[in-house]
């Protein structure tokens, strides 16, 4: 990719979370046209390889990786794809802080399916009782439902923590 960048990062891996859409793409894009090896990451592969393919179609240097920044194997996981790695103090901070940004912001863009609240009424009503399996740590869904008001709709949450898997 031909640059008119005012900065290289030439031959460095840009690891690029939430990289599937929206302005990770375009964050993606640019640290490619800057040189930069880019690791389009997300939870939906599918749509990190199409934007892996836009930018190498445009002449940069991308890969789709999978990546779940909830759980501390998917962060390994998706590093150890980049071809580097990452120290074991480095990986728990910056999980860690993550996971602490993600609950205070955790339904900053969350939105109900339409006909969502509906349907969870009629099942409560009916007798039958909801409940959620995620792949978000449990108290992070708990958090959500609760700011989406949807806590009283939902007997069960369960998430990789709840059963021991996936979450350090």
């Amino acid at each position: 990719m031909v640059s008119d960048a005012t900065f290289s990062i030439a031959g460095q891996v840009a690891l690029i979370t939430g990289a599937t859409g929206g302005i990770g793409a375009d964050l993606a894009a640019a640290f490619a046209t800057a040189g930069a090896r880019v690791a389009v990451a997300g939870r939906r592969t599918d749509a990190a390889e199409r934007i892996a393919a836009r930018i190498r179609d445009g002449g940069g240097d991308a890969r789709a990786i999978e990546l779940d920044l909830t759980t501390v194997a998917s962060i390994e996981r998706g590093v150890a794809a980049t071809g580097d790695a990452i120290d074991e103090a480095s990986l728990s901070y910056y999980h860690a802080e993550f996971l602490r940004h993600y609950e205070g912001h955790t339904a900053d863009r969350s939105e109900i399916f339409p006909g969502a609240v509906a349907l969870l009424t009629r099942l409560g009503d009916s007798g039958i009782k909801a409940g959620v399996c995620t792949n978000k740590p449990e108290g992070l869904s708990r958090r959500l439902l609760d700011a989406l008001d949807l806590s009283r709709l939902v007997g069960a949450i369960i998430g990789p923590d709840t059963i021991g898997i996936g979450i350090v």
